[in-house]
């Protein structure tokens, strides 16, 4: 499976400008875990855009890649599974943006989100979020190897994740927490 990892844009006060990017180090665990059995890109939208910036209307700012920079690397990719981390709670709308994009650009690509702000509230998420495919609660580097594997499929059996089934939410049993990573 080609599976591309993103770290999203950031929206933020002026008062944090400049807005220095930070290491993607939880995306590069989910990408050590998954080669070489699959093919895996990183897309962190800040770091790699981190001179970019536009204001919005409330005055705040969106700092990294636009959704056009977004939609070139997904379509250059062309990933079967696209994953994002959601590290913090405003970061909702750039996940609902993504998540978005990805099922405009092909709607067979599963789109998963993870991170500690995903975990808070996952059943919140999935109601809002409708282009959230699964949500991986607590750590992920098993669980995304076992979503790849299995295509996406069988996710009845994938232990750590929360996900729609007949339009009713479905969580599955948690994972258990590595021991040595």
């Amino acid at each position: 499976m080609r599976v591309l990892l993103i770290s999203p844009f950031a929206i933020v006060p002026r008062d944090w400008v400049p807005y220095f990017p930070q290491e993607p180090l939880g995306l590069e665990y989910l990408a050590a875990s998954l080669v070489p059995s699959h093919e895996v890109g990183i897309l962190d939208c800040v770091a790699e855009f981190w001179n970019q910036y536009r204001q919005l209307p409330d005055g705040s700012l969106w700092v990294g890649a636009s959704l056009e920079q977004i939609r070139n690397r997904i379509e250059a990719f062309a990933p079967q599974i696209i994953g994002i981390t959601m590290q913090f709670c405003n970061q909702e709308f750039a996940i609902a943006e993504i998540t978005k994009l990805v099922k405009q650009i092909n709607p067979y690509i599963t789109t998963v989100v993870g991170g500690c702000a995903a975990c808070a509230e996952p059943e919140k998420l999935m109601d809002r979020c409708k282009d959230i495919d699964i949500i991986v609660i607590g750590e992920g580097e098993v669980t995304i190897r076992e979503i790849a594997d299995k295509q996406a499929l069988n996710l009845d059996v994938i232990k750590g994740i929360l996900y729609c089934s007949n339009g009713k939410i479905v969580r599955n049993p948690n994972r258990h927490y590595i021991e040595d990573i």
